[in-house]
């Protein structure tokens, strides 16, 4: 019985060796065929900016009175609910009558069986013209190039990138900035700085994603048990995970019906904002999916204040004791 079950397991394995082995000889591309997949277009940055991430019409309206000069929509909406497609051409003519740049961007996660039917979406983004398109998948690269896409491509969070080789990969393939994986410390992003010149774009206040899940845990507790014929209870409601802390971390759903935990302190950098940029990092983003449009135009404004001194930092102190926010990894790392 031994060996019938090794027997049986490494065939099993042989067959899912040379599935994946087919699978990826279908989407390789020969050497003299890279350059099709490089970004064409660029886009320059040549002075310290605000950027958004909304998910909302509304949100991009209140980044932008706020004092936002960078736009990241869509990507991972963290409502169940999908956009019409005619969104993305209304934020674009927003963003550029208010002469702000425009960045569509892609999911996290997009599974294979969920590629053919994202491709109409990244058609709307594509026939919108926006100023780049962020990517959080390298297949995002092939999508755009069957797509006739030429314009500029920025590197975002979800390719995790981490140090200068990763950095190297994806200056290569010619990108308008680079959005590091969001687990590197103050030091490590100065010094990935310094070895590139590429913006880099940091996250500076709201709140992280500590995990996507295919599990639901709302559609668990309160729904069917299982996502199919869900009533979807996430959309009248809003649902949390407390742990044996007692701390709470809210849970937020999106189109594909994946659960986003997300953390239980929003992040707040306002505190070292003169630092960053004296260390030479000066492209700062707010993640404002989760906020109301008033407290997003409200927190906008203060990071353009602070950023053009017209507005003082706040103590570093504030918010240790006083209020649950947290600086990410910015100082303690991972390890």
């Amino acid at each position: 019985l031994n060996a019938l079950r090794r027997d049986a397991v490494e065939a099993l394995e042989n067959l899912l060796i040379t599935d994946h082995e087919t699978a990826w000889a279908e989407l390789a591309v020969e050497p003299q065929d890279m350059s099709s997949m490089v970004a064409k277009g660029k886009v320059q940055y040549f002075e310290p900016m605000v950027s958004a991430r909304v998910d909302e019409l509304d949100s991009v309206k209140a980044a932008i009175e706020g004092g936002a000069k960078k736009i990241i929509f869509g990507g991972d909406r963290l409502q169940r609910k999908p956009y019409e497609l005619s969104i993305y051409e209304q934020v674009a003519t927003l963003c550029n009558n208010h002469n702000v740049l425009c960045v569509f961007a892609t999911p996290r996660v997009v599974k294979d069986d969920e590629v053919e039917s994202y491709m109409s979406t990244l058609k709307a983004i594509v026939e919108a013209k926006p100023d780049g398109i962020s990517i959080h998948v390298p297949q995002a690269l092939l999508w755009l190039r069957d797509l006739g896409y030429t314009g500029a491509i920025e590197a975002d969070t979800g390719l995790n990138i981490f140090n200068g080789s990763a950095l190297q990969v994806w200056q290569d393939f010619n990108m308008s900035s680079i959005a590091p994986s969001l687990e590197l410390t103050l030091a490590q992003l100065v010094n990935l700085q310094k070895s590139t010149k590429l913006p880099l774009e940091i996250m500076v206040h709201g709140y992280t994603e500590m995990m996507i899940s295919e599990y639901c845990a709302i559609a668990s507790f309160v729904g069917t048990g299982k996502k199919e014929n869900c009533p979807m209870p996430c959309v009248r409601e809003d649902y949390a995970l407390k742990d044996r802390k007692g701390e709470v971390f809210p849970l937020r759903t999106d189109p594909y019906c994946r659960m986003h935990i997300m953390n239980s302190h929003e992040m707040d950098m306002r505190a070292y904002v003169p630092e960053l940029h004296r260390k030479g990092l000066y492209i700062l983003r707010i993640d404002g999916r989760h906020m109301d449009p008033h407290r997003l135009r409200s927190i906008v404004a203060d990071y353009v204040s602070i950023q053009n001194g017209t507005k003082e930092a706040p103590p570093k102190s504030v918010g240790k004791d006083d209020t649950p926010i947290t600086r990410g990894h910015y100082f303690r790392g991972i390890l």
